[in-house]
């Protein structure tokens, strides 16, 4: 089992796998600097609501369904 198997898993189910990045993790950071007024939103709630706003989004585009 390799640092690959999730996509395996999804090519041979015929499944579309994501990976959701957090905003102040990687590459997605929204501000320049980590000052407390840039932090307020580095919470479970807005990490929801992003998870929420992507799977929106990706029903939309991409024509998934539930």
């Amino acid at each position: 089992m390799g640092r690959d198997f999730p996509v395996e898993v999804s090519e041979n189910l015929g499944a579309r796998f994501f990976v959701v990045e957090h905003r102040f993790y990687g590459k997605s950071q929204p501000f320049t600097n980590l000052s407390d007024s840039n932090l307020r939103t580095l919470n479970s709630e807005q990490a929801l609501e992003d998870l929420a706003t992507f799977i929106t989004f990706a029903r939309k585009t991409l024509q998934i369904s539930n």
